[in-house]
C-alpha cells in the first residue's frame, strides 16, 4: 500500500507509511485536553436544605379505600415550651382533628418544654373512607406558645404542611426529568477498525446544549496540529445520547449516559477514511 494521507478527510490522524499510524495529539490523558471555551460559565445550583419540620405523605393523590399515611418529621430541635396540634384541612377549608379523626380539635401534646430532633410521629394511617369528598386536602402540624389564644394556623411559631388530594383516578406518575447534558465535555477515543488504523487514539472536546425535549446541539472538536471542528446535532433518549458532527466525514457518536448525566461511553462510526474504509471505534468522556 502506498503512503496515504487521511488527515485531509477529518484531520484526526495521518498515515506516514503503510504500516504506521500516528495520532496527532499530544497525549490521551484527560488532564491534557484543553477545556472548551465556547460554553458559558454554569452557576451551580445550591443544595436544598431541610425545613425545620415537614409532613411526609405516602401519596400526593389517593382514591377512596386506598391506604394513606401522613407522618410529621422534626428536623431541628424545639427548645422552647409548646402545645402541638395536628389537623386535616378539608376541601371546603373546615378542619378536623387528625389524631384521631374527629370534629373536636384538641392538642396532640400540651406544655412540652423541649423536643429533640430527629423526631417522627404518625398523624394519619387509614384507608380513605368512601364518604371523603373529592378535592384538595392538607395535613397541618402546628406548635404554639402555651397559654396564648389561637386564632388560626398562622399563630404557630412552627408550622408544617402536607398537601394531598382525594381523586377518582390517580394520575400517572410524573416522568423522571432528563439529566441536563448541557456544558463542556472532554474525553478520548480509540480506533478499532479498519485494521491498518486500529489502535490509534486521540482526544476530543465538545460544548453541548440540550433542550428540554432532549435535542442536542453545539460544537465538537479535536486537539492537535490538525484539529477537527464542526457543529454537532443529535438527541438524548432513554439513557442514550447520539450526535453527528457536520463536515467532510459526518462522523457519528452513540453513547450511554451514566452517573446522572456526568459521563458517557460508547462507539463512533463513519469517521475519516483509512484506505478504502472509514474508521470506527470507541470513545468515553466526562462533563466538566
Amino acid at each position: 500500500m502506498r503512503p496515504r494521507s487521511i488527515q485531509a478527510a477529518a484531520g484526526i490522524f495521518c498515515c506516514t507509511a503503510a504500516a504506521t499510524v500516528l495520532p496527532l495529539f499530544a497525549g490521551s490523558a484527560w488532564a491534557t485536553i484543553p477545556t472548551p471555551t465556547l460554553c458559558p460559565t454554569i452557576t451551580p445550583v445550591p443544595t436544598p436544605t431541610n425545613m425545620p419540620a415537614d409532613i411526609i405523605n405516602s401519596s400526593a393523590a389517593v382514591k377512596h379505600d386506598q391506604p394513606f399515611v401522613s407522618q410529621f418529621r422534626l428536623n431541628e430541635s424545639i427548645e422552647r415550651p409548646f402545645t402541638a396540634y395536628a389537623v386535616v384541612v378539608m376541601p371546603d377549608k373546615t378542619m378536623l382533628n387528625a389524631r384521631p379523626i374527629d370534629p373536636s380539635i384538641r392538642p396532640v401534646a400540651s406544655n412540652i418544654q423541649v423536643l429533640n430532633a430527629p423526631f417522627t410521629y404518625d398523624l394519619l394511617s387509614l384507608n380513605v373512607p368512601e364518604r371523603a369528598p373529592l378535592g384538595h386536602y392538607e395535613v397541618l402540624a402546628g406548635f404554639f406558645p402555651p397559654g396564648k389564644p389561637i386564632t388560626g394556623p398562622d399563630d404557630a411559631f412552627l408550622l408544617a404542611r402536607g398537601p394531598f388530594s382525594v381523586v377518582d383516578v390517580v394520575p400517572s406518575p410524573t416522568p423522571t426529568p432528563l439529566p441536563d447534558l448541557s456544558g463542556p465535555w472532554k474525553g478520548n477515543y480509540l480506533i478499532t477498525a479498519p485494521t491498518p488504523c486500529s489502535g490509534a487514539s486521540g482526544t476530543w472536546v465538545a460544548c453541548i446544549r440540550m433542550d428540554p425535549d432532549g435535542k442536542l446541539s453545539g460544537t465538537f472538536g479535536t486537539s492537535g496540529t490538525s484539529p477537527v471542528n464542526g457543529d454537532l446535532s443529535g438527541t438524548y433518549d432513554d439513557g442514550t445520547a447520539k450526535w453527528t458532527v457536520e463536515g467532510e466525514s459526518g462522523i457519528s457518536f452513540t453513547g450511554v449516559i451514566e452517573m446522572n448525566g456526568r459521563t458517557i461511553s460508547g462507539t463512533f462510526k463513519d469517521g475519516p477514511e483509512c484506505g478504502s474504509a472509514r474508521v470506527s471505534g470507541t470513545f468515553e468522556g466526562i462533563i466538566l
